[in-house]
């Protein structure tokens, strides 16, 4: 007799935190609905449900994957953020929760922003979209901004498009090739105003002492430099020249790097004191600052 959707939930659950998988069973839940086409609830409707032959070869191979440490959201292709559902392949980041956090404090801006009664759609910059994830939510979230979003790589750049088209951001979110402000059109410079990014932070210790799982993710999406803050360097030294007067600039952290970003930030002379917010973990998460 074959086992039931419940009998092989547990199986996997079981198996998962014997590889050390902290989220067993939710990853046994979400690999089981990839493979069977379902939502996690509709599993438990269907809890007592043999598997047919298929469907357990089918989701052993996605149980074999995810016994190797590969994540989740790289084999059904998709993660969700924001409430949003977005395509997500080993060319990109896997969208964190903690930046939801990132995207909140942007539209926080935006609606004080948007209060003031200025009629000019307010212009916003992402530096390194990878996988949309923060562009996208932030203009689904606030319809009037207009998004230019810069990538180096052409694989991200891809999986960025097909999510800005799966929610219909196209008229409103430009991709540009390149790195950093390189490539974008100089018709911003001092009209921007929100420069927002997620650069990659993380040392080479870092990368390499980390989960399992981020073995699996773009080395360059990851990692910062020596001391991490190589991104952080360039993305200050230039914010300035494309911030309107009063912009924002508002940047994820690395959790043990606050002091260290407000000091580069400092050095510039052109911004206001920074402040820093914590994620609810309270964890340093981000940091803010705008142009005088």
């Amino acid at each position: 007799m074959n086992l039931t959707i419940g009998e092989v939930l547990q199986k996997t659950t079981a198996y998962f935190a014997a590889k050390g998988i902290e989220s067993a069973r939710l990853d046994a839940e979400l690999l089981l609905a990839h493979v069977l086409g379902l939502d996690r609830v509709g599993l438990y409707t269907d809890y007592h449900r043999p598997l047919t032959s298929q469907e357990v070869a089918a989701y052993r191979e996605v149980v074999a994957r995810r016994g190797r440490r590969e994540p989740v959201a790289y084999i059904t292709g998709h993660k969700e953020f924001y409430g949003l559902d977005f395509t997500v392949t080993p060319a990109v980041l896997i969208p964190r929760p903690e930046t939801e956090l990132l995207v909140e404090t942007v539209l926080e801006y935006l609606r004080d922003f948007s209060a003031t009664g200025e009629e000019d759609p307010p212009q916003v910059i992402e530096i390194g979209v990878g996988s949309g994830a923060i562009s996208v939510a932030l203009a689904v979230s606030s319809p009037s901004i207009r998004i230019y979003a810069s990538e180096i790589s052409q694989d991200a750049l891809a999986v960025a498009r097909e999510n800005i088209k799966k929610h219909g951001l196209e008229e409103r979110i430009t991709l540009v090739p390149g790195s950093f402000f390189s490539g974008l059109p100089e018709s911003l410079l001092g009209r921007v105003k929100v420069v927002v990014s997620n650069p990659p932070y993380l040392t080479g210790r870092e990368v390499a002492e980390g989960q399992p799982e981020v073995k699996h993710e773009p080395r360059q999406a990851l990692y910062g430099g020596p001391d991490g803050l190589a991104a952080y360097r360039q993305i200050i030294s230039e914010a300035s020249n494309w911030l309107r007067s009063g912009g924002l600039l508002a940047l994820e952290i690395g959790s043990a790097q606050a002091k260290d970003v407000v000091s580069l930030i400092g050095e510039t002379e052109a911004f206001s004191a920074p402040e820093i917010r914590t994620d609810y973990a309270g964890l340093d998460r981000i940091v803010l600052a705008f142009l005088r």
